[in-house]
């Protein structure tokens, strides 16, 4: 990536311009972190209190029986937004939809394994697995670089 900086003492208010011919994960970082958007909490809700989550320490979010689950390593949390809320709200962040209830955390994956039947599974650094479902495959690996 090319990078470029212009200082000039007429300039009123800071602005910065990013050219790109499509927005790809490391271009929707680099906008997130310009526009400081870097801190969004997901509360949590478990044993009748509210929890402040931090995207970094949630592993994925499930769809179960009508509810929005978080999972953690601290345990498994409810949270009140639809997944698609929360795929927009962190859109740029680590996460990738792997099926149509999984939202997926990729820096908590530690391998992706080939089934037997075709289907990809990812496992995640806890030791839970998820499978991607066949539409979004071609999603993940685009997102990984694959």
């Amino acid at each position: 990536m090319k990078v470029e900086l212009k200082i000039d003492p007429e300039v009123k208010e800071s602005h910065a311009v990013v050219y790109a011919s499509s927005v790809t994960p490391e271009i929707q970082h680099l906008v997130n972190m310009i526009r400081g958007h870097q801190n969004k909490l997901i509360t949590g809700h478990r044993d009748q209190r509210i929890f402040l989550l931090s995207p970094k320490e949630v592993f994925s979010f499930a769809t179960e029986n009508q509810r929005v689950i978080a999972r953690t390593e601290k345990g498994d949390y409810s949270v009140k937004l639809r997944l698609y809320e929360i795929e927009e709200q962190l859109r740029g962040e680590s996460f990738v939809r792997i099926s149509n209830s999984v939202l997926a955390n990729v820096e908590h994956f530690s391998c992706l394994e080939m089934a037997f039947n075709g289907l990809m599974i990812v496992r995640f650094k806890n030791g839970t697995t998820e499978p991607i479902s066949r539409r979004c495959v071609a999603k993940v690996k685009t997102y990984l670089g694959i």
